[in-house]
């Protein structure tokens, strides 16, 4: 793979629609980039697989219904 197909933060972040700082954090957990250098570097197909992976919006789960039934 060529230097030219690797994008620092501020261009993952462009790419993606997400903060420099998100881009930073998902790095840090593993999840995308690697370091060259001491730099993060991304590439555009792991931030495409990134974006396509199904994500939890997080939140309160529902209520279950808790009365029985007869």
């Amino acid at each position: 793979m060529s230097d030219d197909m690797y994008l620092n933060a501020q261009k993952a972040a462009d790419y993606t629609g997400l903060s420099r700082q998100r881009i930073y954090q998902l790095a840090e957990d593993g999840l995308i980039g690697r370091r060259i250098a001491g730099y993060w570097v991304f590439t555009p197909d792991e931030l495409d697989t990134y974006k396509a992976t199904p994500k939890s919006k997080g939140g309160r789960p529902p209520k279950t219904d808790s009365t029985p039934a007869l």
